[in-house]
């Protein structure tokens, strides 16, 4: 229908059909539309006041200037009124009743889109609902509100916007689902009376803006205390911050409310109080929401849903009532499909921050109970983050990742956290399938008595990365299945055991790998049990590198836990790779690296070569050290347009392919750009003969990025072996050793005539002793002889090239003893390194049994250019002497 013009009251009865009506002019009078069809508003104009009956489902359709008369009205009577695309704003007066209802098809626009501007009249009960579930639909009601009849809000992307300080109505409001945004206190008539306003669902949302001109501390306080909520406890009140806006509520807001919750993409600052009991609930559900004020807070509910929940209150203690867990009960939070969900929440994405001064103190759990928990990460979600900065302290477990496919990551930049409970629940990361957690622990201290594991699950991800600080754990697992990792790049680690590759329950499923790396100088970690790699017993690799730092443990071995249950090695693998590291023994013994079932798979040294530290005891090695056969993982580069931002912690990476074994590497990580920077190569493994695969998935983890790794040169070398402390080394095996001997301390002693490269850079230091027990004369040949002070028995001594004097021994007239013959090639030069002020006297450098062949020159460049040192020998014995019209005897 085009153009409807009445002279009277009208009705139309539609059959069946649509129907589009595009010009009316009313002149007063009423047009019932009714029937069994439906009519739209194509374009409506209507030229005078009057009235719109409408009885049928109705749709008002763009562009809509139905607003001819200041007296016009529309009656929607038991039936739908359709907000389609209408881009004018709706002034007329609109009459709800009959349960009536309207319902929105996208956003409401300032253009007029879903607006009622005219006066609104809820008659009889009224609801909003929105016309489907894909996509945000909104209304504005921007017109006075009046009438007795009842709100109903009902849409999970739904929102109604009340916009008019004259409002009057005197209905209850009842969201089922989606929000009710009530701009000002004067927008939501008796809003401080009980039962007003009923949430009946989870996803219930009333939204309050805050700041000036909208809501204060006192009425949104009233709103909070007034609502009726679900009976499960859900739905929500939210001071809302739109962005840019900054509140502050003071240090007088006394809050009573059991909510104070803030949403949007401001910033709310809480100084205030609120009461002092376990049912108050402390929730951000967007932008940032800190709390300071220097309080003292009892909650079971601080919930972070989104956002940023900032903790700043300087000696502020947050805590739970400590009886209420005296029966041991569990507090589980976050996306475990609960109805009832008590204790502290972090869910993503989002950040929980504690600042210097904040505390949270959990109570602690009788004998065999189980505590408190802080659970972090939610599952399809990018992920969650648990902030501590210096000066904070936070006392209770906190597990990452607990449930299927959650993610979230905690950073510790300082502070201290504990888990003050002895017996009680275990620790994760990444504990159940698909879930992803990571520790980063950059400084201060984390301690915790209980057990402590990376990956739980056949397919999860643990990921625990230390630059700083010191962990403490009781007994600490790597990978129980999937692939988890720790990175221990500084700081101290001291504990009980550390499994590699842990035994899942009945051991169902197969592969994946477990790897722990020691990556930096001044890494030191002290476990008074073993360094234990895989206790799996089917398709599992567990890796230990140990490139740098110190590790102090009494033996670094193949757990044999579950060996009753394992025929043969069901292709399970364990690598102990040497690349700088140190291990530090802590007993006598004879086979720290295992024997028989425990004896670790492959002992590998790269050129960094090994370290041993036999610290007072006497070792027997009596695993052979191995050189990395073939080429080796170089270096992997992040592909250009791979998408390095987005991580709430470092991704696992995983290596596949190419012929080898044994690569393994590190995602560097930026917590502050939450980006992914680069990949270190942890270990280069062996035999490849075609660049290997390399995955590493998105920060959501629902992609993998795809490339390859760039392959060694070259085939790879070993390196060589250093011999530090007190006590005795016995090399008993056959080696594989390329790089040089370095004897700083106690003894080493060759039991093998294979033991050591003859050839290799030689160092002895001062007091330290070299000696060939083999049975077989051996001649160590190195081109660079390095000390003075140690002492070679059992063997002759031939230097190819150099022979460098620490100045600092030279000066406390320190001597080689060499219980064999001495040779020196021709050009063989001995030269002094390092400054001292030298005595000019005679300085004997080495005593033999066997005399000296040979004599080399003297670098004088190292003397200052002083031509009256000089090099003398006498029969077995070796001198720099100062010859300055001296005559000089050697006894």
């Amino acid at each position: 229908m085009y153009y409807i013009e009445l002279a009277a009251d009208a009705t139309v009865r539609t059959v069946k059909f649509r129907y589009g009506l595009n010009n009316t002019d009313l002149k007063g009078h009423t047009l019932m539309i009714d029937g069994d069809g439906t009519i739209a508003f194509t374009g409506l104009q209507n030229k005078s006041a009057g009235t719109l009956h409408l009885k049928r489902w109705t749709t008002v359709q763009n562009p809509m200037t139905c607003a001819g008369g200041a007296d016009g009205r529309f009656l929607v009577d038991g039936n739908q009124l359709n907000f389609w695309s209408g881009d004018h704003q709706l002034v007329w007066t609109t009459v709800f009743t009959n349960n009536a209802s309207a319902s929105a098809n996208g956003t409401w626009t300032s253009g007029g889109r879903n607006t009622l501007q005219g006066p609104v009249v809820f008659a009889g009960p009224t609801a909003f609902y929105q016309q489907n579930a894909t996509a945000d639909h909104s209304f504005k009601i921007t017109g006075p509100i009046s009438g007795p009849g009842k709100m109903t809000v009902s849409g999970t992307r739904l929102e109604v916007v009340l916009n008019n300080t004259a409002n009057t109505f005197t209905g209850q409001v009842a969201i089922a689902s989606g929000v009710l945004r009530a701009e000002t206190p004067q927008t939501l008539p008796d809003y401080d009376q009980t039962s007003k306003v009923t949430l009946s669902s989870g996803s219930a949302t009333l939204r309050l803006p805050v700041g000036e001109g909208g809501w204060d501390a006192a009425s949104y306080n009233a709103a909070v205390s007034a609502v009726t909520y679900a009976s499960d406890g859900g739905g929500r009140v939210l001071a809302w911050t739109d962005a840019g806006v900054t509140t502050e509520w003071d240090a007088a807001t006394a809050f009573s409310g059991p909510f104070l919750a803030h949403g949007g993409a401001g910033s709310l600052s809480f100084a205030g109080t609120v009461p002092n009991d376990a049912s108050t609930k402390i929730q951000n559900w967007g932008g940032t929401l800190t709390l300071t004020g220097n309080r003292t807070r009892y909650m079971k509910n601080l919930r972070a849903i989104a956002g940023t929940l900032i903790l700043d209150d300087a000696g502020t203690l947050y805590s739970w009532d400590v009886n209420e867990n005296a029966a041991g009960a569990w507090h589980r939070v976050g996306g475990l499909g609960s109805s009832t969900i008590d204790g502290l929440v972090l869910t993503a994405p989002t950040r929980l921050v504690m600042k210097s001064g904040s505390t949270i103190i959990g109570p602690m759990a009788y004998s065999g109970k189980v505590g408190v928990s802080l659970f972090i990460g939610e599952r399809g979600k990018q992920g969650a983050i648990f902030e501590i900065q210096k000066g904070a302290v936070f006392t209770n477990k906190v597990t990452v990742g607990y449930d299927v496919s959650e993610k979230g990551a905690v950073h510790q930049f300082g502070g201290e956290v504990y888990n003050t409970t002895d017996g009680g629940h275990d620790t994760y990361l990444g504990r159940a399938q698909d879930s992803y957690g990571y520790y980063g622990l950059y400084g201060g201290h984390y301690a915790l008595r209980n057990w402590f594991g990376l990956g739980h699950d056949i397919a999860s991800t643990g990921v625990f990365e230390q630059r700083g600080g010191v962990c403490e754990f009781a007994s600490m697992c790597v990978g129980r299945g999937g692939w988890s990792s720790f990175l221990m790049a500084g700081g101290e680690v001291r504990g009980s055991v550390l499994t590699v590759g842990n035994q899942f329950y009945g051991n169902p499923g197969g592969g994946g790998m477990a790897t722990f790396t020691m990556a930096g100088g001044d890494a030191y970690m002290t476990l008074s049990g073993s360094l234990a790699l895989n206790e799996r017993t089917n398709d599992f690799t567990s890796v230990a590198n140990l490139n740098a730092g110190v590790i102090e443990t009494p033996k670094i071995e193949w757990s044999t836990r579950y060996l009753t249950n394992r025929k043969d090695k069901n292709n399970t693998h364990t690598y102990l790779n040497f690349n700088g590291g140190t291990w530090k023994a802590t007993q006598d013994t004879t086979a720290p690296f295992g024997v028989g079932d425990s004896l670790v798979e492959r002992v590998t040294v790269f050129p960094g070569g090994i370290g041993v530290d036999t610290a007072g005891k006497n070792v027997t090695l009596n695993s052979g050290l191995l050189r990395p056969e073939g080429r080796g993982v170089a270096s992997i580069t992040l592909p250009s347009d791979m998408d390095k931002t987005g991580y709430v912690g470092s991704p696992d990476v995983r290596i596949t392919g190419g012929g080898g074994t044994g690569a393994t590497a590190f995602a560097l990580y930026n917590p502050q750009t939450l980006s992914v920077t680069g990949v270190v190569v942890t270990c280069a493994g062996w035999g490849y003969t075609s660049a290997p695969t390399v995955m590493i998935p998105s920060g959501d983890r629902t992609t993998n990025t795809t490339f390859t790794a760039v392959l060694t040169a070259a085939d790879q070398t070993a390196g060589g072996i250093t011999k530090k402390g007190a006590g005795t080394l016995t090399l008993a095996c056959t080696n594989q050793l390329d790089g040089p001997t370095v004897v700083q301390a106690g003894t080493l002693a060759v039991a093998d005539a294979k033991a050591l490269p003859l050839a290799a850079d030689l160092t002895l230091g001062a007091g330290a002793v070299l000696d060939n027990t083999c049975g077989t004369l051996l001649t160590f040949t190195p081109a660079t002889l390095t000390g003075l002070g140690g002492e070679l028995k059992g063997a002759n001594l031939t230097v190819g090239s150099t022979w460098m004097l620490p100045a600092d021994d030279l000066a406390t007239n320190a001597v080689m003893t060499l219980n064999g013959a001495l040779s020196f090639a021709d050009g063989a030069v001995v030269s002094v390194s390092g400054e001292a002020s030298l005595a000019t006297k005679t300085h004997v450098l080495v005593r033999t049994t066997g005399g000296i062949t040979g004599m080399p020159d003297l670098d004088l460049t190292t003397l200052n250019n002083d031509k009256y040192w000089q090099l003398a020998r006498d029969g077995n014995n070796l001198a720099l002497i100062y010859a300055a019209g001296t005559l000089i005897m050697l006894r």
